[in-house]
């Protein structure tokens, strides 16, 4: 009788020990806030570096993640220039390969998708030339996130050389990458 009581204990353990693992694994991963939660525009912060290069201006725009939450940037930002008094001017927009693919690098882990964690940072790599007949006082570069989550607004001084008179200034812009 013993035996029986134990081998019919021994097949409910069997049994209903894969329906055990399944409900903890799915209340684990419950628990991680902010997995795919994108970044919105008042959880970052951005700042700029743009460096003189052959006839342009080559750099970043870097975003920190100033909330107390993870969130995620997938894609490239767009990004229009805007003079002190907020009117836009006239920019050839271009796509441009991130810093990672230029370096012929290896593929950040999870790209094209950017995780942030509190403190952390994303950058975006900026290339300007050709800045004909715009006045040389401080323009805003206005960071438009991917997926309509917000702007941020970065003041810049641009400084580089006019190539074509006749065309507007050039922006290459990349997509997001990890920093560091």
């Amino acid at each position: 009788m013993g035996l029986y009581r134990c081998s019919r204990s021994l097949l409910a353990l069997l049994l209903f020990a894969p329906l055990l693992v399944t409900a903890c694994g799915t209340s684990t991963k419950a628990k991680v806030p902010g997995k795919n939660v994108s970044c919105r525009a008042e959880q970052l912060q951005a700042s700029m570096s743009l460096l003189g290069a052959t006839q342009s201006l080559v750099g970043g725009v870097t975003v920190i993640n100033i909330s107390d939450s993870r969130c995620v940037l997938t894609g490239r930002p767009t990004i229009v220039i805007r003079s002190q008094k907020g009117d836009p001017i006239a920019t050839a927009s271009i796509a441009a390969e991130p810093l990672w693919a230029q370096r012929n690098s290896p593929e950040p882990k999870g790209w094209p998708t950017v995780a942030i964690a509190p403190g952390n940072k994303a950058q975006a790599r900026l290339e300007l030339s050709n800045w004909c007949g715009q006045s040389s006082e401080p323009v805003k570069l206005a960071l438009n996130l991917p997926g309509r989550h917000g702007t941020l607004l970065v003041p810049a001084k641009i400084d580089v050389a006019c190539i074509a008179k006749k065309s507007p200034p050039r922006l290459a812009v990349s997509p997001f990458e990890p920093v560091g």
